[in-house]
């Protein structure tokens, strides 16, 4: 527990800490995963001795080399777990393992390809994914591993846009002209890249004046970063949010002030009604 409270507190060691957690937390999957396996190979285990039982009862003048690898892989039930077990997971190559009883009877080789085939390519890549699945839920539970990446994702961003904008100021000025702005949003990859980072640049011109602020000619790579962020994704969201609360303390407002008119001036009563009009519409 010591050793877990440094990697809590060291917040650079995050694949470390994120891969102690993740074993952590999939404790309660391993235990399953080798339950089934436990299982799965029991069944196999008991289908194979009892074949051989059978076999060796009914001819018991076979070869002694085949009763001795019977023996030596299949003996009791536990050296016949721990073969198939093996035989999965590279200890023992599953070609030689199987001789024995592929000399009993050959249905017992194609079964015992079955077993491979199905632990190795079906059981095995499942409980992969399913560990998989676990790592990625832990690393979205996780308050400080969640608060690392979107910091992460942040960091990629701002470079990625400080590369944008390199690209697109042409003559090095370190600012972007609306010319240069436009020529190079006429790429449709750029386009499409710009799109991937939740940034719409299909109108050049709007976006333009959203990142200027309609203050200038020209963009300078403070007002570039800045907008990308304002534009991009949740924060995009919040700026309607605030737009939407804005627009109903104006409607307020001017609800407010009608109605002072119409009590000044009772010939202003039109007005009035238009202001609440207003406010019910930004309500």
């Amino acid at each position: 527990f010591r050793v877990l409270r440094i990697i809590r507190v060291m917040r650079f060691f995050r694949d470390l800490r994120l891969m102690v957690c993740s074993v952590m937390q999939s404790l309660a999957s391993l235990s399953w995963a080798l339950l089934l396996l436990v299982i799965i190979m029991y069944l196999f285990t008991v289908f194979f001795m009892q074949g051989a039982i059978i076999h060796f009862r009914e001819d018991g003048h076979r070869s002694a080399v085949i009763r001795e690898g019977v023996v030596l892989y299949y003996n009791t039930v536990f050296d016949t777990m721990y073969t198939l077990m093996g035989a999965i997971t590279g200890g023992k190559d599953w070609v030689d393992v199987v001789r024995p009883l592929e000399e009993i009877s050959i249905v017992y080789r194609w079964l015992f390809t079955f077993y491979i085939v199905f632990v190795v390519i079906g059981v095995l890549n499942v409980l992969t994914g399913i560990f998989v699945e676990r790592a990625n839920e832990l690393s979205g539970l996780d308050k400080d591993l969640v608060i690392q990446s979107e910091m992460k994702r942040n960091e990629t961003f701002l470079a990625e846009m400080s590369r944008i904008f390199e690209e697109a100021d042409a003559d090095g000025s370190g600012t972007i002209s609306w010319d240069e702005f436009k020529g190079y949003l006429e790429n449709d990859r750029v386009k499409a890249y710009l799109a991937t980072q939740q940034l719409d640049a299909y109108d050049a011109r709007t976006l333009f004046d959203i990142l200027n602020h309609g203050d200038g000619s020209e963009i300078g790579i403070d007002q570039f970063i800045v907008g990308c962020m304002r534009l991009k994704g949740q924060a995009r969201s919040v700026e309607l949010v605030a737009v939407l609360q804005e627009t109903r303390t104006i409607g307020r407002r001017l609800k407010a002030l009608a109605r002072e008119l119409e009590y000044r001036d009772p010939s202003m009563r039109n007005v009035g009604r238009r202001g609440s009009r207003i406010h019910t519409a930004t309500t």
